[in-house]
């Protein structure tokens, strides 16, 4: 519940910012975490003068936090922003000298570990600070994480693998931190039960007395009252059927739409065959086709969502042998690195003959390039639908949130609270949520509207059912999103070439320039996840001709790109394109 109120925090904080009336809290940084992956880590945290009750900032430890602050030592100036300190202080003359990084939600935790880190006003009581502005803090608030951490945030997997936890401030497992690991898991357990217990019973009552008194009512004096229950009663049963809808949901789990087998089965993923499916002849003398569905939090049975709906079955359409991976959920005892996955997917293709074309539809498509790049003798032709290749580019929630949180928010998604090295796929579920101009409220609520009004509709109830059973089904992420959050999102190295790579035990730089291949690019005009010019961005820096560069835009959303009907027709004239250009 606690991720509800996470633009709230967030409005609140950015105006006491805004009013130079702020001091960060003195609070570690895994309080943040509990608001959500992207809006809740943009709630920067408040004491009084956040909340506006203040008309002076606090240049001293606030009365709001944890017993520790009745008597701390001295605080240590790194820098002063313009109306900002960043301040270290160790809680006790006992506590490790480890630092803790504090960005706060709208209340303090008193669970630190070590030292923590204060965002506050430079001035004192008597002298109001000027105006904060967000980039001062985050600039602050950066600086002091370098001259503290130096290099303990370069990413390595080895030492991942084995450290475990890199920044070395986080509290083992235990039973309250596992609550807030599985939060979400829980919370969804909790509605179940009040579902089952007090909303079903209720619901279904109110229908049965309906039932019961319109036939006992019949041709007596109360028909006409008893009547007119009738829109409260049908408006119950409606909401009966969408409690029906919402349990088949939660029991079911995706499904491939096209026959398939598995040919290679790893740790990781395994590679699925679709040319076992008999609609679908194959002509062995075309160069397979190579899917990399997203891996960023849901199964990949996008890549084959429906009947007409389906990349995948557009491809095999083509009569050339078509193969997807499928990601599997990740786990403490399998690290997954970038590399890993390049490997995942140059294993996949030698499999299949060592040639292919290679298809990436958002996370898999800078993926693809970055394969495309390393092994330019593997590729016949590259295909990218919403995929983020210049990450800086654009100006939406995911581009911000990249742009703006720190790492340690995001390696606290990974390490913090005992995760041992692996992202919760619910918390990325809460995450895309949350994104959009309306703050998600068009995902949360108005999927459920359009349901509870056409829940007598059965093609349409089935299209939902199928839409939200993947939708709220979910994989765990695993090192290889730190990884991409800094190194991909953060510093824009793949776009600027700077991108290295660990190969067979050697650093390898990742040139995109080496691809010559012809490229599918694929924009989508309300696309809130991979910004409006990010994919096209490949096509400046690769050394195909602009004759073989096919670029499009259509007028559908991220997921549109891939499963809409419509969208099905671009990819057909696309792949017709690719085998007119080879002839070129």
């Amino acid at each position: 519940m606690l991720r509800r109120f996470a633009p709230l925090a967030a409005a609140l904080s950015w105006a006491a910012l805004a009013s130079g009336q702020m001091e960060v809290a003195r609070v570690p940084i895994l309080t943040t975490p509990l608001l959500g992956s992207f809006s809740g880590a943009a709630a920067l945290g408040a004491n009084q003068g956040a909340a506006g009750l203040s008309n002076t900032s606090l240049a001293g430890p606030s009365p709001s936090l944890d017993s520790h602050s009745l008597s701390q030592p001295p605080a240590t100036i790194l820098q002063a922003a313009p109306g900002l300190s960043l301040a270290a202080r160790p809680l006790s003359a006992a506590a490790p000298q480890t630092p803790t990084f504090g960005l706060s939600a709208a209340a303090s935790v008193s669970a630190a570990v070590g030292p923590a880190i204060s965002l506050g006003s430079a001035k004192s009581l008597a002298s109001p600070a000027p105006a904060a502005t967000l980039p001062d803090v985050l600039s602050a608030f950066d600086d002091g994480r370098r001259r503290f951490d130096g290099d303990a945030l370069r990413l390595d997997r080895d030492a991942y693998a084995k450290a475990k936890r890199p920044l070395g401030f986080f509290p083992p497992r235990t039973p309250w931190t596992n609550f807030f690991i599985h939060w979400t898991a829980e919370q969804k357990a909790l509605q179940r039960l009040g579902r089952q217990m007090f909303v079903r019973p209720m619901v279904e009552g109110w229908v049965a007395q309906h039932e019961f008194w319109k036939t006992a009512a019949a041709g007596t004096p109360l028909e006409p009252w008893v009547a007119l229950w009738a829109p409260m009663s049908d408006h119950a049963r409606r909401f009966k059927l969408v409690l029906d809808f919402i349990d088949r949901v939660e029991s079911a789990k995706p499904k491939w739409s096209t026959e398939n087998r598995i040919v290679l089965d790893r740790p990781s993923f395994a590679l699925r065959d679709f040319s076992a499916d008999k609609r679908f002849p194959v002509d062995r003398k075309k160069t397979p086709a190579m899917i990399i569905p997203p891996n960023s939090g849901h199964l990949s049975t996008i890549a084959d969502f429906d009947d007409g709906k389906s990349v995948v079955q557009t491809f095999a359409a083509s009569k050339r042998a078509t193969f997807s991976l499928d990601w599997k959920s990740a786990v403490p005892d399998n690290p997954q690195m970038i590399a890993d996955m390049v490997q995942d997917v140059v294993r996949s293709i030698d499999a299949v003959g060592g040639k292919v074309q290679l298809v990436g539809l958002c996370q898999g498509g800078w993926l693809a390039a970055i394969v495309a790049a390393l092994y330019p003798e593997k590729v016949e032709a590259l295909y990218l639908a919403g995929a983020p290749i210049d990450a800086t580019r654009g100006d939406n929630d995911v581009t911000r949130a990249a742009g703006r949180l720190p790492i340690e928010f995001y390696n606290w998604m990974v390490y913090g609270m005992g995760r041992d090295g692996v992202y919760d796929g619910e918390s990325q579920l809460e995450g895309f949520l949350n994104i959009g101009a309306d703050g998600g409220h068009a995902k949360r609520f108005g999927f459920w509207q359009d349901l509870m009004q056409n829940i007598d509709d059965k093609e349409h109830v089935a299209r939902a059912e199928r839409f939200a059973t993947w939708f709220y089904a979910v994989n765990n992420l695993s090192l290889w999103y730190l990884e991409a959050v800094e190194k991909l999102f953060k510093e824009n190295q793949l776009y600027r070439g700077v991108f290295e790579l660990g190969i067979d035990g050697k650093t390898v730089r990742v040139d995109l320039s080496r691809i010559t291949v012809p490229i599918v690019m694929f924009e989508g005009a309300k696309d809130d996840i991979t910004a409006r010019g990010q994919t096209f961005a490949l096509g400046e820096v690769v050394r195909t001709p602009e004759a073989l560069q096919y670029k499009r835009v259509d007028d559908v959303g991220h997921i549109g790109l891939y499963n809409s009907e419509r969208i099905q027709a671009r990819w057909r004239q696309a792949i017709d394109w690719v085998d007119a250009a080879r002839k070129l």
